[in-house]
């Protein structure tokens, strides 16, 4: 996810403010805000798997060829 932030493919969002409740403990890059952190934010890995499905990150994208035989 780290990678994806420092390229240009999705484009940065507007700093959202923090929920009054949220967890400060927990910082998210993407929505530059507190409450979950960036590795569960599930808006983030949604935008990941439409780069990986549109190809545009096939360097990160493991691939097995081996026969189930």
């Amino acid at each position: 996810m780290d990678e994806v932030l420092h390229v240009d493919l999705i484009p940065k969002l507007k700093r959202l403010s923090s929920p009054r409740d949220a967890d400060m403990s927990k910082q998210c890059r993407y929505h530059r805000n507190f409450g979950h952190a960036t590795k569960e934010c599930q808006t983030l890995k949604d935008k990941i798997e439409e780069l990986v499905q549109a190809s545009h990150l096939r360097k990160f994208v493991q691939t097995t060829n081996k026969s189930l035989y």
